[in-house]
């Protein structure tokens, strides 16, 4: 990992008032935290619910979240078992005692062996811009160990800016929240890249990627003032 400000925190066992908190009362709070971007794949934070899974890089005027699908692999399903791999258990003995072992490498292969596994494929990469900042200041990202929460925070113009991404495995979805503390000051364009070989199309705020593969949808919540394209 490069170089610069990052660490990992825990809440003190005194609490606002200085006294001490018994092991009961202590609050469990574990995050972790940078002040700048990921630049690289294994810089990024992780969430994830089982099915969906996302690495957050934090990006300030760009968010980047590359996403994972567990039901996205090469290949098709398949019955990979070789049900008569026990007929050719003796021939495979008898080639290795008689030290053929080329042979009977070849035969174990060919007869007894399940396929290789399939390569897990990435979904795709999902970017958010937001869009009319000026300077930036006081950045930080951090993911919250205790909820699976991975938050980014900085200031522009004045105006105090908030990501969160989550991914809930009651409702199956990860979700991205834009939020700042001024009205109106929530910009925004959504796009996706796959490097899977398919025809995307927007149909009332949801990206469809047919025939089988998974559907991502974008809830806006606009507010007065509050853009996303």
């Amino acid at each position: 990992m490069r170089h610069g400000q990052y660490g990992f925190s825990a809440l003190s066992d005194l609490d606002e008032g200085g006294f001490e908190l018994t092991k009961g009362e202590r609050p469990q709070s574990l995050r972790l935290w940078y002040r700048q971007p990921a630049e690289v794949w294994e810089e990024a934070l992780p969430v994830g619910n089982g099915r969906l899974g996302a690495m957050v890089f934090g990006g300030i005027r760009e968010e980047h979240l590359q996403l994972n699908e567990d039901t996205l692999w090469s290949g098709f399903p398949r019955d990979g078992v070789q049900y008569d791999a026990l007929r050719y258990l003796e021939p495979a003995r008898k080639l290795i005692a008689d030290g053929k072992y080329k042979e009977a490498e070849q035969l174990i292969n060919s007869n007894m062996l399940g396929r290789d596994t399939e390569a897990y494929q990435p979904l795709g990469d999902l970017w958010i811009t937001q869009e009319n900042l000026g300077e930036i200041a006081h950045y930080e990202r951090e993911l919250d160990m205790q909820t699976g929460t991975a938050v980014v925070t900085f200031q522009s113009d004045g105006v105090h800016y908030t990501r969160e991404v989550i991914a809930s495995a009651p409702d199956g979805v990860i979700m991205v929240s834009l939020t700042a503390n001024k009205v109106g000051k929530i910009h925004a364009s959504v796009r996706m890249t796959t490097p899977i070989l398919v025809r995307m199309k927007l149909e009332r705020m949801r990206l469809v990627i047919p025939p089988k593969e998974p559907t991502i949808t974008i809830h806006p919540r606009n507010r007065p003032g509050t853009s996303l394209r």
